[in-house]
């Protein structure tokens, strides 16, 4: 035993120890001496998520004792190793029960926290502890001794010590002793895996000898403890220890999963592990060891699930220690093994705790189908997807996964249930609910043959507890079985993969010899389109050619033009000065002379300017030509050097495209033998098989529950009303509705103790049908006793035809009354 997160000093005993030491008179099974060593071990910080020491035996009953393995580091090796037990903390360490205190008079103290190791030793051994306590206060009392794998049945018996002033045992008046008072007695302790709706199959209870319970002193002194093993009248033994704790309780809890058996007509055990078919889901049922008064729900969840592996969450509802988690896996979920790990979540003291789950293994058949199989605690869970079976035949998924249905008590569950038929599974089917919670009722869900969709009915009685919880539907239809399935499957596949190919190799063909008679078109096409472009580029080049030549002639003649007006425009100056010379002389023949040759030389340069003119803009109007002609050439290139650039790219495709077409012949040749081999191997082995009928374990998804208390929820004020007032105080109410209820509320007054007086008003306790809110009114005589007091409002009201019920609180203060007027 070791204390958590402490070194403490040991004492190994064995053989081959490193620097050991003979253990003088001590000797091994074989009769050989041992040796001893001292050692120094560190344990795990946290009791309860310590992994368990699984390298030795470790009964179901013993999973909840948090342990870990030591092992010895020597030249030779690793030792084997050895469970260690964890108990105690740094400030309250595991103390040593102190001999003699069999006699009431030898009665060891306690000082509570407290831990005591103690043996049942030697024969009719009786162990007296002593301890104060408060009224009221709660202490957990818990004795282990069965669970370390002692064959011993504690029990503990609580009694009150009555003492006088001088803490002496007390006498009455008469000088008599004042009896002790037996307060509490305990010897087993529950059964984890039974609830209060039903138990589980007597072949995996968990039966627990050691002895707990929660303590709660009835008044303030001095008790008693009485520590004892039922077989001490024949049995005692130094080795008999027993770990007696004392202390406030310190709730937590402990888990263990295990795979049922597969059929119920089977009386044996299932021994393995989760074997998953494909498309098919195995339950898991999940047992809860709760301790030390801890009645939270706890949230499970299951992880490094294989790919294709689901396990939707499930819970453990605080009036029960068990719920089954349903792995899943998908219609095509690969071949795996993988160990899982599944965890609880829980609210413990304000904080959220995490347990991980041992898992139970069934170590061998018992020898008759009713009696316990031994069972062990392993390391982890194993889960296996199958691809050597048929996949699974159906599957159910029930309610909304991941959407709780929420009703309250007194109301019906209406679950939509999906059965999902695979292969040639159509035959009908019955699914039995399991894992509901008290006050619950549901009939077995009959699926007719080639059904899919039902609903399940469930019945909340008044007396339903509220809260969150899962169930889940079993069944165990009848199925054809396949010798060698997968051999089937695979000669099946190949026949239908060899059709799928051969005629997706056909519509390849097709499509390739399209493609090449279009990459064949489109080839001739772009020649065509190129030898265009050539012929438009070569006509552009000769119009741009005489475009140009055309434009050199009409530069020249503008030349020509210009320089012939400008002669023409100085014959025509000479001849306007030969007038004017000739006026100057007198000689009015020669004037006239002189005047008609000026203006036949100016109308010579006039004609001679506008020939110019003329031709300057025959030669502009030509370069103009030049300019689009080159322009045209420039496109025409362009053109012609894309119309090259299509036909390359068009001849690639072509040969591409006829490429691919004769490597499509290539594969619809194949294709056709392949399919031919896989047919005439199908029709082989289709003769082989024998199919026959067998049952089938099937679970559906889980169903998330939440009852809540009534079909409204209340609020509800204080309530401060004035003793022998006249008038009656009004308490607004607000009420939210749900799930269709509309009924009226009628309300009694729970009265609070030692008060009277207080009652409702006239006519003032009813909520109205339909109504969302109203007054509720109060009135108090004028004797009631002033102050704060606790009342409670019990609602009344009528939901699915039943009567039903819901308190809650009301804090009244109720004011003194005024004075009596002065007579």
């Amino acid at each position: 035993m070791a204390t958590p997160g402490a070194a403490s000093r040991h004492t190994v005993y064995g053989r081959n120890l490193p620097g050991g030491a003979p253990a003088d008179g001590l000797a091994g099974p074989d009769g050989r001496p041992l040796e001893k060593l001292a050692v120094s071990i560190q344990a795990p910080a946290d009791p309860a998520a310590a992994a368990p020491a699984v390298e030795t035996l470790i009964r179901p009953a013993e999973a909840g004792i948090p342990t870990f393995t030591y092992r010895l580091q020597s030249p030779a090796g690793w030792s084997n190793g050895v469970r260690l037990a964890l108990a105690g903390s740094a400030a309250a360490p595991v103390a040593a029960e102190q001999e003699p205190n069999d006699a009431l008079d030898k009665a060891q103290a306690l000082t509570l926290p407290a831990q005591v190791l103690g043996r049942f030793s030697p024969t009719n051994d009786r162990d007296w502890y002593t301890f104060t306590a408060k009224k009221g206060e709660q202490l957990w009392f818990e004795v282990t001794s069965q669970r370390f794998g002692l064959p011993t049945d504690p029990s503990l018996v609580v009694q009150f010590m009555p003492l006088d002033a001088k803490g002496q045992p007390a006498v009455d008046d008469k000088g008599k002793p004042v009896p002790v008072q037996e307060v509490v007695q305990a010897d087993d302790q529950k059964r984890a895996g039974v609830d209060m709706a039903n138990e589980l199959d007597p072949r995996r209870r968990i039966d627990i000898s050691d002895p707990a319970l929660l303590f709660t002193a009835p008044q303030d002194g001095t008790y008693r403890l009485l520590v004892r093993d039922l077989y001490a009248s024949a049995q005692g033994h130094p080795r008999f220890f027993y770990l007696l704790t004392a202390r406030p309780a310190q709730p937590d809890f402990a888990l263990l999963a295990f795979v049922p058996r597969p059929n119920a007509e089977q009386p044996t055990v299932y021994a393995g592990g989760a074997a998953l078919r494909k498309g098919g889901s195995i339950p898991v049922e999940v047992i809860a060891m709760r301790r030390e008064g801890f009645t939270g729900e706890i949230r499970l969840s299951a992880d490094a699930l294989p790919a294709g592996v689901t396990a939707p969450p499930a819970v453990i509802a605080p009036w029960t220690d068990t719920t089954t988690l349903v792995l899943s896996a998908a219609a095509d979920a690969a071949p795996a093994v993988a160990a899982i790990n599944v965890t609880g979540k829980a609210a413990v003291n304000g904080a959220e705790v995490a347990r991980p789950a041992r898992t139970l293994e069934v170590m061998q058949k018992p020898a008759e189908g009713n009696n316990k199989p031994p069972a062990r605690v392993v390391a982890q869970l194993a889960v296996a997807v199958r691809d050597d079976v048929p996949s699974a035949p159906a599957s159910v998924v029930a309610g909304t996964p991941g959407t709780p249905i929420r009703m309250a008590r007194g109301g019906k569950i209406t679950v939509p249930v999906k059965v999902a038929r695979a292969g040639d599974f159509a035959g009908a089917l019955q699914l039995t609910p399991v894992g509901l919670a008290p006050q619950m009722t549901a009939q077995p869900l009959a699926v007719e043959a080639g059904a899919t969709d039902k609903t399940l009915d469930i019945e909340l009685t008044p007396e339903a507890p509220s809260g969150a919880f899962t169930f889940v539907l079993r069944g165990e239809p009848v199925v054809k079985y396949t010798r060698s399935p997968e051999v089937a499957a695979r000669a099946e596949a190949d026949k239908a993969r060899g059709a799928v190919v051969m005629t997706e190799s056909q519509a390849a063909l097709q499509a390739a010899q399209a493609a090449a008679q279009a990459a064949v078109q489109a080839q001739q096409q772009a020649q065509n389109l190129l030898n265009t472009a050539t012929q438009q580029r070569d006509a552009a080049n000769t119009a741009l050619q005489q475009a140009q030549a055309a434009m050199k002639t009409a530069d020249t003649q503008a030349a020509q033009l210009k320089t012939a007006a400008e002669g023409a425009a100085a014959k025509s100056k000479a001849a306007a000065d030969a007038v004017a010379a000739a006026a100057a002389g007198a000689d009015e023949a020669a004037e006239q002379a002189a005047a008609t040759a000026a203006a036949q030389a100016k109308a010579e340069a006039d004609a001679a300017q506008v020939a110019s003119d003329n031709a300057a803009k025959a030669a502009a109007d030509q370069a103009a030509v030049v300019k689009t002609a080159t322009e045209t050439l420039a496109t025409m290139e362009k053109a012609k050097a894309d119309a090259e650039a299509a036909l390359k790219t068009a001849t690639e495709a072509n040969a591409a495209a006829t490429a691919a077409a004769t490597k499509a012949q290539q594969e619809l040749t194949d294709a056709t033998q392949f399919k031919q081999r896989a047919d005439q191997q199908a029709a082989q082995v289709a003769q082989l098989m024998a199919p026959k009928d067998v049952k089938f374990l099937l679970a559906s998804t889980p169903v998330a529950v939440e009852i809540v208390p009534s079909p409204f929820a209340l609020t509800v004020p204080a309530l401060t009303v004035k003793a022998g007032a006249k008038d009656p105080v009004a308490l607004p109410l607000k009420a939210v509705r749900e799930f269709g209820f509309a009924d009226a509320v009628t309300f009694d007054l729970l009265p609070a103790e030692g008060v009277n007086g207080v009652a409702f008003g006239e006519n003032g306790n009813t909520l109205a049908a339909g109504a969302d809110q109203g007054n509720l009114l109060f009135r108090a005589d004028a004797a009631t006793k002033p102050g704060d007091h606790a009342f409670k409002l019990r609602a009344r009201y009528k939901f699915n035809n039943k009567d039903l019920f819901t308190d809650l609180p009301l804090p009244v203060t109720v004011t003194p009354a005024d004075p009596p007027a002065a007579k």
